[in-house]
């Protein structure tokens, strides 16, 4: 089994990226960007409780709550995802010089190919949204 991203979170992805990266900076010693690192499903229990956290995407495999605080996107897997359930992704973005990147924290629980197959995954997406951004700021300065 192939662990993929729905099209609709795919979709939904330059929205997240915009917001991601309207904030700046991370500290460099937070585990879980800001959270305590623990079991995927006792993280998304507590996370999803939290003040000031929503949530922003949910399908048949993922569900992602933003902590609107800090902008940091946590997503995690269901049952329905298959081999890398249960599994955490949290993605913040951090100034590096005068870019923004995104930092991103994986706990996979699953089997060892489905979690490096989910990383990629997510080093992919994490790629496109990060073009979509810098098409997006290149359209901008092209306006002015």
């Amino acid at each position: 089994m192939t662990v993929s991203l729905s099209c609709k979170f795919i979709a939904f992805a330059p929205a997240l990226m915009a917001v991601l990266f309207s904030v700046a900076g991370a500290r460099a010693d937070e585990d879980f960007c800001g959270r305590p690192r623990g079991e995927p499903d006792a993280m998304m229990a507590e996370i999803s409780k939290a003040a000031g956290v929503k949530e922003a995407f949910r399908g048949p495999d993922y569900v992602a709550y933003q902590d609107e605080a800090s902008q940091a996107m946590f997503t995690f897997t269901l049952p329905a995802q298959g081999q890398a359930h249960p599994a955490a992704v949290c993605r913040k973005p951090v100034r590096d010089g005068e870019d923004m990147k995104l930092q991103m924290v994986i706990v996979c629980k699953g089997e060892g190919d489905a979690c490096q197959r989910l990383e990629s995954d997510f080093k992919m997406l994490n790629a496109q949204m990060e073009a979509e951004i810098r098409n997006h700021g290149a359209q901008a300065n092209d306006k002015k």
